[in-house]
């Protein structure tokens, strides 16, 4: 199920942006996105500038269209990757992540229905586990804006990250055009490769007249030690801090009425918290210019969302199995029990007339049962989680041996 590159006009344009990506990761996330039901589309590869040489990984994906960039950072590229599309609708996948089988046709569902802008889910990808955020607001019910779309992107103040980062979210091509037009136009002199999902989404959500938050696959965020926002060095922090008083103080050039304004310094203080945890650790130096960007202020409660939900061990599987059903046209499926999954096969029972009576010879004959090991249940428990950030608060050096031991 591979999109096409052709003089006709994709539905969807998928800009992934890359930057030395480990060439794993990468064919992981392309392969998500080709084995998707996806059938009119391209993915645009903005290559900001990397090192490495991508030509024989991408020759496998005849849908990819590459771009390669002078090194100004990951705005820069998402600007040029945007600006590129031919797609009647856009979406952005960072390239060390990967999609659910379904995740983008359940954004162009509601796209189709005449959205400005698509919020889908998504969980966290560890070498561990996976999971997603259960006090995430957007996680809980479907929900359709046609009004003051714009405070959507204040809404708890910046404690929930589907709200304002990028790369869940599926745009009207004019709509984001537009918003990068601006956002190009105040692009800094340095590389802006933190917090710049939220000045992304700070001009498209501005724009948008509807938006639609949508239940139903996963777009999963990878966890790993080579991310850009993690601040693990003083070099990092400083690059970090520097290019979020500049995120937010654009922002805060913008008309926004008393309530947005206290929503975002509200947001500033908590990631000033964040700062400050992060400059005791690394670079004490540097506790100052952390406490100034929250404006003398820091929150005194951090992200709420660290309780989470854990998804079985083997929830690919599951996305193997739909993909397998899509491609030879039906299946014998049982059993399970996975919520996701039984979603999915009622939709393409439902949409593509497929059943779930027999495959076709050399198949897959039945569904994997779910499986969550001991030691993944006990490490994201609930009352455990609650229980470890009152006894052992973030930043601190309890809270490191915690983490060491688990």
């Amino acid at each position: 199920m591979r999109g096409r590159v052709s003089h006709l006009r994709p539905e969807l344009s998928i800009v992934v942006c890359v930057y030395d990506t480990e060439e794993s990761y990468l064919k992981e996330c392309l392969g998500s996105i080709v084995r998707s039901d996806l059938s009119d589309y391209e993915i645009v590869i903005a290559d900001d500038g990397s090192h490495k040489d991508y030509s024989a990984l991408l020759a496998a994906f005849p849908a990819v269209r590459y771009l390669k960039l002078e090194h100004r950072g990951l705005s820069a590229a998402r600007v040029a990757g945007a600006q590129s599309a031919e797609g009647k609708y856009i979406a952005f996948a960072d390239s060390d992540d990967k999609v659910s089988f379904s995740y983008y046709s359940r954004l162009l569902e509601a796209m189709r229905r005449g959205r400005d802008v698509a919020v889908g889910g998504w969980a966290c990808l560890t070498e561990n586990s996976i999971y997603r955020f259960s006090l995430d607001g957007t996680m809980r019910k479907p929900r359709v804006l046609t009004e003051n779309v714009y405070d959507f992107f204040f809404e708890r103040a910046g404690r929930e990250h589907s709200r304002y980062v990028a790369w869940n979210k599926m745009f009207a091509a004019d709509l984001l055009k537009g918003a990068v037009g601006e956002m190009k136009a105040c692009l800094p002199d340095f590389p802006l490769g933190y917090a710049e999902d939220v000045l992304l989404s700070h001009f498209a959500l501005r724009r948008a007249n509807s938006l639609e938050v949508v239940q139903g696959g996963w777009y999963f965020y990878r966890l790993h030690g080579g991310q850009m926002v993690r601040a693990d060095t003083a070099e990092k922090l400083a690059d970090n801090l520097r290019c979020a008083c500049f995120v937010f103080d654009e922002i805060e050039k913008s008309p926004l009425g008393e309530r947005r304004a206290k929503a975002l310094r509200a947001w500033r203080a908590l990631l000033a918290k964040d700062f400050c945890a992060r400059a005791e650790k690394v670079s004490p130096e540097l506790l100052r210019e952390a406490e100034a960007f929250g404006h003398g202020r820091a929150a005194r409660r951090g992200f709420v969302s660290t309780v989470h939900a854990l998804f079985p061990d083997n929830l690919f599987e599951y996305d193997e199995l739909l993909h397998e059903i899509a491609v030879q046209g039906g299946g014998t499926l049982s059993g399970g029990g996975c919520a996701y999954f039984e979603q999915e096969l009622a939709r393409l029972q439902k949409e593509r007339g497929i059943t779930a009576e027999r495959v076709k010879r050399g198949g897959v004959f039945s569904v994997p049962a779910p499986k969550i090991s001991l030691k993944n249940r006990l490490r994201h428990n609930k009352a455990l989680c609650v229980a470890a950030d009152v006894l052992f608060p973030p930043g601190g050096r309890a809270r490191e041996r915690l983490k060491l031991l688990w």
